[in-house]
């Protein structure tokens, strides 16, 4: 039996954050709702207390949060302070994503989306390819030319999103996917390990309707926004004739954000032209900035590196004013 992503009036969308990507996770939340065109359920996962108390205390009616004991992941609990905290960040977004699916009604749309990504259209325009009960949604990395040799360490898949409709085919591979990250998530490219991502290389193999998410715009990110002519037109951001659906910030390091000024590296570690400062990048330290106006007690994200980093890049650096006539 087909079903269509208009017959469900929730999705549960699950992302997790702590306070040095707190900022990052509001402006996700935001991007969502600000274009969606259905009801939004939230579970985030507050990875330290600051977070958990902050949402607290906005009373978001659409968030539910939880936090690394309230998850009922003893096995994913019992780790921490055992492994590197990234490892556990990446070993949380599997489990949590088990935690919604468990608590989800069958055929419900469910997705697990980073932090640092932002929706510029409707999250339901992705998940339209979705037809089938138990269906998985995975996007490519799709890399440019110029990181290409990033396909065999970083896999060919990016956990940016990863949905699904809950039932059968969709649970086991979740499932499946949990049990991996909590014996192994670290990065070892000798093993073709990169933490949570390249157990989805397996996936298309291993499991009937799965969905790889073509759209030039699902998964816009500084590994593929070479491959595309990007442009503005009327508000609209297009990778060559798509619109973008989301892009995916990773790499952006800020060294000071306040509600008129930044300094930050829009993509560090990639290759970036102006105009994708100018449509990307400046358009989300936009509204990051947005944000601390709202939200003045919100920590910036911190760029904590070495003195040999610093003068590695520091010429690498974006200032940007925003000034309100």
């Amino acid at each position: 039996m087909n079903y269509t992503v208009n017959a469900r009036q929730i999705v549960n969308l699950c992302t997790l954050f702590d306070s040095n990507f707190i900022l990052k996770g509001l402006a996700l939340i935001s991007s969502v709702e600000r274009h969606s065109s259905f009801s939004i359920k939230w579970t985030v996962l507050a990875l330290d207390s600051f977070t958990e108390r902050y949402l607290e205390n906005l009373s978001h009616p659409s968030i539910e949060i939880v936090n690394l004991r309230t998850i009922n992941d003893y096995e994913l609990l019992a780790l921490v302070g055992k492994r590197p905290w990234r490892e556990i960040c990446w070993t949380s977004a599997a489990c949590l994503l088990n935690y919604v699916k468990n608590k989800s009604d069958e055929e419900r749309i469910i997705a697990y989306v980073d932090a640092d990504c932002f929706f510029y259209n409707d999250i339901f325009e992705v998940f339209d390819s979705l037809k089938i009960k138990g269906s998985i949604g995975i996007h490519e990395h799709r890399f440019s030319s110029d990181r290409a040799s990033f396909l065999e360490t970083s896999g060919r898949f990016n956990v940016g999103l990863v949905c699904g409709i809950v039932g059968g085919n969709f649970n086991d591979c979740i499932e499946r996917w949990r049990n991996q990250v909590l014996e192994d998530c670290s990065v070892n490219p000798t093993l073709g390990k990169c933490g949570d991502q390249t157990y989805l290389n397996d996936w298309p193999h291993l499991y009937e309707h799965v969905v790889i998410l073509d759209d030039k715009g699902v998964g816009g990110g500084p590994w593929n926004m070479n491959n595309y002519k990007i442009s503005k037109i009327s508000n609209n951001i297009y990778f060559d004739e798509v619109p973008l659906k989301f892009f995916h910030f990773h790499g952006l390091n800020i060294a000071f954000l306040n509600k008129l000024f930044a300094v930050y590296i829009p993509a560090s570690g990639y290759k970036y032209k102006r105009s994708q400062v100018n449509y990307l990048y400046k358009q989300y330290i936009r509204n990051l900035q947005k944000l601390i106006t709202e939200h003045p007690e919100l920590p910036i994200p911190k760029v904590v590196k070495g003195l040999k980093w610093w003068g590695t890049n520091i010429v690498k650096f974006r200032f940007f004013f925003k000034i309100n006539l």
